[in-house]
Order: C-alpha cells, then sequence, then structure tokens
C-alpha cells in the first residue's frame, strides 16, 4: 500500500508539474518557439492523439459490446459476470473519452466535448439498470441511480447551457478523480461504500484498473475545462493508466499474478500511453 500511495502522490505531482508547463507554454512570448518546435522531436501532437483515439475507439468498441471475449483475450481464462460488468463499463468509459478527444481536436467547445462524452457511459449505466446487472453480482442499484443522475444532469446542463459551464466541468472531473483515486488506493472502500459486502483479490486488481480509467476521463475533462491544449489534455489523460499498467506489471505485479492477464497486450498499451503522454505533454 505505501508503494501504491507513493505512486499516486507521485502521479499527481506529475499531473501538477505538466499542467503548470503547459499553461507557461501558452503566454504569447512562448507560443512561436513551440509553433517552431513542435511536439517532442518536431512530431505533430495533435496526429499522435488522434492516432491513439483511434487505437482507443477500436479497443472500446470491443470491450463495451463483447466484454466476456474480451477479458479473455487480455488473458483472463474464466471471467465472472461481475468481472465482465465490470470490463463493460470500462470500455463505455472509454467510448466516451474516446468520443471527447475526438471531437476537441475538431475544434469544438469543451462543455459539448465533455456532455457527448458522458452519453456513452450513461448508456452503459442505463443498460446495467434495466438487465438488473448490479442485483445479479449483489449490488444495491442505488450507486447506479447516484451516477446515473450525475451523468444526465451535466448533459443537460452542459448542452443547455444552464450554469457555470466550467464549474460543472470542474465538478464532473472532481467525482471521477475522487472515485478513481480511491479505487486504486482502497478499492475495497469505495466498493463497500457502493455496496459491494466483498472484494476478492482479482476484483481488487480490476477495481484499480477501473479507478485508472475513471481517473483518465476525470483528468481529461480537467484538462480541456483548464483551457489545455486539446492534444495535451488527451495526453495528460493517459498519465493515471500507465501508472496503474506501470503499478500492475513492474511494481505489486497483480495485474498478471493475481488477474492472470497476458503480458503482451499489457507491454503493449503500456508502450501506447507511455508513447502518448511524451510527444503530446513534454
Amino acid at each position: 500500500m505505501r508503494t501504491a500511495i507513493t505512486l499516486i502522490f507521485t502521479s499527481l505531482a506529475l499531473t501538477d508539474a505538466l499542467v503548470v508547463a503547459s499553461e507557461a507554454a501558452a503566454k504569447p512570448v512562448a507560443a512561436p518557439l513551440l509553433q517552431l518546435r513542435g511536439g517532442l522531436g518536431g512530431v505533430d501532437p495533435s496526429a499522435v492523439a488522434s492516432a491513439a483515439l483511434t487505437l482507443s475507439a477500436i479497443n472500446s468498441a470491443y470491450i463495451s459490446l463483447a466484454p466476456e471475449p474480451a477479458c479473455k483475450a487480455y488473458g483472463m481464462a474464466s471471467p465472472t459476470l461481475m468481472q465482465e460488468w465490470i470490463v463493460e463499463n470500462m470500455g463505455f468509459l472509454l467510448v466516451g473519452l474516446t468520443l471527447a478527444g475526438f471531437k476537441a481536436l475538431a475544434g469544438d467547445d469543451a462543455a459539448q466535448c465533455t456532455a457527448y462524452g458522458l452519453i456513452p457511459p450513461l448508456v452503459g449505466t442505463v443498460k446495467g439498470l434495466l438487465n438488473g446487472v448490479a442485483g445479479k453480482c449483489g449490488v444495491p442499484e442505488t450507486g447506479n441511480y447516484l451516477n446515473g443522475g450525475i451523468m444526465v444532469a451535466s448533459i443537460v446542463s452542459l448542452l443547455g447551457g444552464f450554469g457555470d459551464s466550467a464549474l460543472i466541468m470542474k465538478g464532473v472531473a472532481g467525482w471521477w478523480l475522487l472515485n478513481g483515486v480511491g479505487m486504486f488506493l482502497a478499492a475495497d472502500k469505495v466498493a463497500g461504500a457502493y455496496g459491494l459486502k466483498e472484494v476478492d483479490p482479482k476484483l481488487n486488481v480490476l477495481f484499480k484498473g477501473f479507478g485508472g480509467f475513471l481517473s483518465n476521463f476525470g483528468a481529461l475533462v480537467l484538462g480541456l475545462a483548464s483551457g489545455l491544449p486539446p492534444a495535451k489534455a488527451i495526453g495528460l489523460a493517459n498519465v493515471p493508466s500507465l501508472l496503474v499498467q506501470l503499478d500492475g506489471n513492474f511494481v505489486t505485479k497483480d495485474s498478471i499474478e493475481v488477474l492472470g492477464l497476458a503480458a503482451g497486450p499489457q507491454y503493449f498499451w503500456l508502450l501506447v500511453g507511455a508513447s502518448v503522454v511524451a510527444f503530446t505533454t513534454l
């Protein structure tokens, strides 16, 4: 746990440093230099972000539409209904992040990007409610209604122009980050708050991964709400899951040793995440 806490605080410090650096780079004096330099190694950050989003679109469609085959493809031999449900919701979150990212790169308003990005995870929540998945997994529906209500209110407010859009976006980001970081640090406590009585070691690892996806979404929305360039916000949105994967593969090693995930796909997404962060934020 001490290692996990150190990792999280390191990630938060890195994120703060990147945001400060991004704001400084946005000043008029520095802008011409950045335009001459381009991204890391002269690579266009927007092109890197777009390529990463394309990969995410394919992956998110797969794991949200076919969670059981996706679990097996990533190395989970006999996934339970609960495990499939978590993976499916990861997929819907990733669909939303991808949609918001593409809209941001296209120059759309940050509030609209956030609103449209919330629609896929809302669809996933509604699907779960209509099929009674939570009840089948022994979890009360309260959390789904709470999160569904937050997403509906946020979407309506942002698309309808009701209230302070920047404040609403930061509220959404804060809620996802609170849940995401909480799941990484204390999955059993957060799951317990949602009514899940017991978290076995495999579920604990999955919840850490889910926390990374929630934090990805939160980081993207926070970046857009803070006025960061879209490519840089997308880069920052890759930091949480990248750190979760580094922990799961090289620190606690629980992704492979406990959950049984195949190393190949893990290393592939580690490479993608590290490349996106490097070429869009540095």
